[in-house]
């Protein structure tokens, strides 16, 4: 069965929350879109056919939402980094390695075009002559 569905984002808010005060569990965003459109499905379908739900972001990468959704509008006006912070010291968790230090890390520079040149960028970014 394939269903599809979406999530407000106080939905996704109350799945991570919920989750984490139910199993201990910390969801990423994407991961909560999913389980709710399950969960909303199951009330609905009253399937319970054994389900698998696949989770490949971390929470961490999203670290400002998902501390929003566990501890709630306190943590509204620290930034990015200190939400790591404070969702790992929260959680116990660690930060994962790929984003520690990313902070010191210098920025990648970002080449914007409209559609029409999108072409010409990819055939020559590998030469550099772009």
């Amino acid at each position: 069965v394939m269903v599809a569905g979406w999530a407000t984002e106080d939905g996704v808010a109350e799945t991570i929350r919920s989750e984490y005060e139910k199993s201990g569990y910390l969801l990423d965003p994407h991961t909560a879109v999913g389980l709710r459109v399950y969960q909303d499905y199951r009330k609905k379908s009253e399937d319970h056919t054994y389900t698998v739900l696949a989770s490949t972001a971390s929470p961490f990468k999203f670290a400002q939402n998902v501390l929003l959704a566990i501890q709630g509008e306190r943590y509204q006006n620290c930034d990015s980094w200190e939400a790591l912070k404070i969702l790992s010291d929260f959680t116990g968790w660690e930060i994962p390695n790929s984003l520690k230090g990313l902070r010191e890390k210098q920025a990648q520079e970002v080449h914007r075009c409209s559609p029409g040149e999108i072409t010409d960028y990819l055939l020559n970014v590998g030469r550099n002559t772009v």
